[in-house]
């Protein structure tokens, strides 16, 4: 989070697991996401808990050529998975980013690219390497990459934090 908010002009979106963080409110969230929201509000300051509910739900950024959103551009959300991705999402952007699923996959469309990077930190698609994707927009290319990480030393941080065991070893299994 310090990243983000570091000035470096990073285009950040609210996602569901921010909104309750910063509301307090989880609603249907299950014990282990529960778990998570309340070990975040106990550790964050007023200000990152300001910062997280004053995210907006969508981005538009590259001179409008991109939009960013975290579930749906019409409902933050709603699990937008890939064999919902469409042209009409676009809505006149080039690329739409959005991720909610952390389900890594693009679809090329005449109009512009749909996009879901997948997650950096917690994969849900069997595969437990870190997900991203690098665009060319010029090109209306995507180049989607995984990257091994060190997922013992997460399961282990997330035990020396008490939170739930299933939280890190989750992890190993990319779900």
């Amino acid at each position: 989070m310090r990243r983000a908010r570091s000035g470096r002009d990073v285009p950040t979106v609210q996602g569901n697991h921010d909104r309750a963080v910063a509301s307090g409110r989880a609603p249907g969230f299950n014990g282990m996401a529960q778990a998570g929201v309340d070990y975040a509000r106990d550790h964050l300051g007023a200000d990152a808990l300001d910062w997280l509910d004053g995210l907006p739900t969508e981005r538009h950024v590259v001179d409008d050529r991109v939009t960013v959103v975290h579930g749906h551009p019409d409902d933050p959300d709603h699990y937008t998975y890939p064999r919902e991705f469409a042209p009409d999402l676009l809505d006149g952007a080039e690329l739409l980013v959005m991720g909610h699923t952390h389900v890594q996959h693009h679809a090329v469309f005449g109009d512009g690219i749909v996009l879901n990077p997948g997650s950096v930190g917690q994969p849900r698609d069997r595969d437990p390497d870190a997900a991203y994707a690098v665009v060319d927009l010029d090109e209306r290319t995507v180049d989607e990459r995984r990257v091994s990480y060190d997922i013992d030393a997460v399961v282990d941080a997330v035990a020396e934090a008490g939170l739930p065991a299933e939280i890190g070893e989750r992890l190993r299994d990319g779900r």
